[in-house]
């Protein structure tokens, strides 16, 4: 049910200019408050709620789905690990090792933020939160065995733990949770419905320190948390 009734929402929440033209936000409509009722309602339906973060340009690009890749974080840590260029190429061309990574709370805006910006953690501010974080949501059956955790032995297992896999693929590290497949998101957030979204819910995840008086206006409707 929760698949059927956000996947509607996702369609209806396409934005469009005069004309029927797309702005290019395909979750432009989506609110907070959705977000909410979405991660309430997922655990009755048998589903996960799984985070992950980019930056607000990329709402476009996910019209097609979150995209397997060897991302930037991973690319670094591959440039470390060895300086032959073969095995390099190898294991960026080794189509296992594209992933998408999730987690179970949306821990990664600001620090997408930062180093969207060039900056470190700490300097995030609120005005660069609303301007460039974005976050997406989806739902995941635990028995999908697209989807894995890392252990702490180069292991893994699906999120119910019931089939385990020692085959990890490059740079996953103990608690990732990732998949190979693309996937499209149920919802997504950006600019102040990201910020209220994140103040009232997860707002040790958000880590302001820049300018933490600029996050008053988003504290007005605090809800409890639902986790």
């Amino acid at each position: 049910m929760v698949r059927e009734v956000y996947g509607l929402l996702r369609e209806y929440n396409k934005c469009h200019e005069p004309g029927g033209k797309p702005t290019g936000g395909q979750f432009c409509g989506t609110t907070a408050a959705q977000v909410e009722d979405l991660i309430a309602s997922a655990p009755a339906d048998g589903y996960r709620v799984l985070f992950h973060s980019g930056d607000a340009s990329i709402d476009e690009a996910i019209q097609q789905g979150l995209i397997p890749q060897m991302g930037e974080w991973v690319e670094e840590v591959l440039s470390g690990a060895t300086d032959e260029q073969e095995l390099i190429d190898e294991i960026r061309d080794n189509e296992d090792n594209h992933l998408v990574f999730f987690s179970t709370e949306p821990s990664w805006v600001s620090m997408k933020v930062a180093r969207k910006l060039g900056k470190g953690v700490h300097d995030v501010t609120v005005a660069d939160v609303l301007k460039h974080g974005q976050l997406s949501l989806v739902t995941v059956d635990p028995t999908d065995d697209s989807f894995w955790q890392a252990g702490e032995e180069q292991d893994g297992t699906t999120l119910d733990g019931k089939v385990t896999r020692r085959d990890l693929p490059f740079g996953v590290e103990p608690g990732d949770i990732f998949t190979d497949q693309s996937v499209v998101p149920d919802l997504t957030l950006t600019g102040k419905e990201l910020m209220k979204f994140l103040v009232r819910n997860y707002p040790e995840d958000l880590n302001i320190v820049a300018d933490p008086e600029n996050l008053a206006p988003f504290q007005s409707q605090l809800r409890l948390p639902f986790k």
